[in-house]
């Protein structure tokens, strides 16, 4: 049974996301590993892949020693109907051509370039992918936002938003 709920229907992230009233935040709240998972986001990194035309979206949250991610991957992103649920896939089969979701928990790894930029990496404990649910996406001036509610293929789940 889900005990996380999300804040905001797909409705009002179609208002904020198209109007602008306010900004949403970037919460995707589940349970990973019969564990509750969180991560909340102020700046969420999102990379298209122009040769490819594929979207990534990542979602990190540092906690203590662990870190919790999330990455959302679109293929063939210019070809998608946006303002739709997408249904996802597992990724591991391209043929089905799905966006799909993984998820993952891990020990802390920080170092330091030698231009002092702080570099982070994670020692993964917990990983999963999207088996069933779906993804759906708003673009706004070049920027993606989209609500996710997925069934992980562990068994849990993943549900919330992105700006």
């Amino acid at each position: 049974m889900r005990a996380h709920t999300v804040c905001l229907k797909r409705e009002q992230l179609f208002a904020v996301v198209c109007v602008g009233c306010h900004p949403a935040e970037n919460l995707v709240e589940g349970e990973l590993v019969d564990q509750p998972f969180v991560v909340e986001d102020s700046n969420p990194a999102s990379r298209m892949s122009e040769h490819e035309n594929h979207l990534m979206v990542s979602l990190s949250q540092e906690s203590g020693d662990r870190v919790h991610m999330v990455l959302i991957q679109i293929p063939e992103i210019s070809e998608r109907v946006l303002h739709r649920a997408m249904e996802v896939g597992s990724g591991l089969r391209p043929e089905e051509n799905r966006p799909w979701i993984e998820v993952s928990r891990g020990l802390k790894d920080v170092s330091y370039r030698s231009d002092g930029a702080r570099m982070l990496a994670m020692e993964v404990t917990d990983f999963a992918r999207s088996s069933t649910g779906f993804v759906e996406l708003f673009e706004n001036e070049g920027s993606y936002a989209g609500f996710v509610d997925i069934t992980l293929d562990e068994g849990g789940y993943l549900q919330g938003i992105f700006t």
